[in-house]
């Protein structure tokens, strides 16, 4: 079989997943072609190379610019030159709701016995839809023969959106845990030095991610003000990243002593900050699932998430990995800090050991067995003729975050 994988961007979690599905595949004969829609994006804005990957490929579709330079209609139509060009068995896309998913949708139509399967984190508390909507993602999902998404709390939302549930499969939403405890690891064993380097205080929570109003981080910062005023010997807060907030987020921390912005950060660097970090915070308001979270517990740290983050049900286990509140519940938040900052350090240790136990159940091996499972689905009889071509009217959007 051919398989052709499509990622906006491939960053370095889409690496690791891609590389090791790669493998597996041509292992067994296959082949698996990596399409990126474009080498840049206006929503990350990350370099995009690592050392943990360096000999992994792609076909670029739009090797120089932004993606979010382009209109629906130039990426629409790249991508589905590309997939005319390459002519995979399987596709595995982006949602429908993306041009290069519903070049993907077109592709199938145009050829037999093609399949698509749809990689998608939507879920219902993320992503509420009116009836409308909803009716014309139901149709357009008659052409999907199969998904992969995070895991069975994302389940009904799909199964509500018109594909069968016994065409889902788990196991999207991983990182190459071993990668991230091997770096961390490598971060503390050489922690004087590293702490010199990267400017660090010896003890801080750490927040990583976009810069948005929706990341929740006014709460967190006025969390932290109240955290500040109840603890003796405070720890402080490092907030790695950047984004269209940034300026506000600033200001707003301009009256609050310990917060430091260190910028945008990847790995491997990133792998410093959660090798010496004793806990990470997500605070988010919205977040279909929350990769950090996996990074952290990989990396043997405590999280606090709110319960807004799609991981939170499948990964925090209360007080034994972390615990989990209420977005926007400063209160409660402030405590949580407290308590955990003032556990002695083996219990500390304890729970990040926990987390990292946690954690190994979402490995790459976990990926790798949904893919596969997908990549096998039969194709699913095609819709009838009008509904082909109201499928045929979307071709998707451009989201700016």
């Amino acid at each position: 079989m051919h398989i052709a994988l499509i990622w906006q961007r491939f960053l370095p979690y889409h690496q690791a997943r891609a590389q090791y599905l790669q493998a597996h595949l041509e292992s067994r004969g296959d082949r698996l072609t990596a399409i990126e829609v474009a080498s840049q994006d206006h929503s990350y804005q990350f370099d995009k190379k690592t050392e943990a990957y360096p000999d992994f490929q792609t076909i670029t579709c739009l090797p120089t610019t932004s993606y979010h330079q382009h209109s629906v209609q130039e990426i629409h139509s790249t991508v589905l030159t590309t997939l005319q060009a390459t002519q995979p068995d399987v596709i595995i896309a982006p949602s429908t709701a993306t041009p290069e998913g519903m070049a993907a949708i077109h592709y199938r139509m145009q050829t037999k016995n093609v399949r698509v399967i749809l990689m998608d984190t939507s879920y219902d508390k993320t992503n509420i839809r009116g009836w409308l909507t909803t009716q014309i993602k139901r149709v357009i999902h008659k052409n999907v023969d199969g998904a992969l998404i995070p895991s069975a709390t994302h389940h009904p939302y799909y199964v509500h959106l018109g594909i069968p549930a016994e065409r889902l499969f788990f196991g999207l939403n991983v990182v190459d845990n071993d990668y991230y405890a091997k770096r961390a690891q490598q971060a503390r064993s050489h922690s004087e030095e590293t702490l010199a380097t990267r400017n660090l205080p010896r003890h801080f929570f750490l927040y990583v991610g976009r810069f948005l109003p929706m990341k929740g981080l006014e709460s967190l910062m006025a969390a932290f003000a109240r955290y500040q005023s109840k603890t003796s010997d405070p720890w402080q807060l490092v907030m790695v990243g950047g984004g269209p907030h940034e300026a506000v987020i600033k200001k707003k921390a301009e009256g609050i002593r310990g917060i430091h912005f260190p910028g945008r950060v990847m790995a491997p660097d990133l792998c410093d900050y959660l090798g010496l970090a004793q806990a990470v915070i997500v605070p988010s308001f919205s977040e279909t699932w929350g990769l950090i979270i996996n990074e952290a517990m990989a990396s043997s740290l405590p999280v606090l998430a709110s319960t807004a983050c799609g991981a939170v049900p499948s990964l925090l286990k209360e007080g034994e990995n972390g615990w989990t509140f209420t977005a926007g519940d400063e209160a409660s938040l402030t405590d949580l800090m407290v308590t955990l900052s003032q556990l002695p350090a083996d219990q500390r240790a304890q729970m990040g050991q926990k987390a990292q136990e946690t954690i190994a159940e979402w490995s790459l091996d976990r990926f790798l067995e949904g893919a596969m499972a997908v990549i096998h689905l039969t194709r699913r009889p095609d819709p009838n003729g009008l509904l082909r071509q109201l499928a045929l009217l979307w071709k998707g959007r451009v989201r700016t975050t």
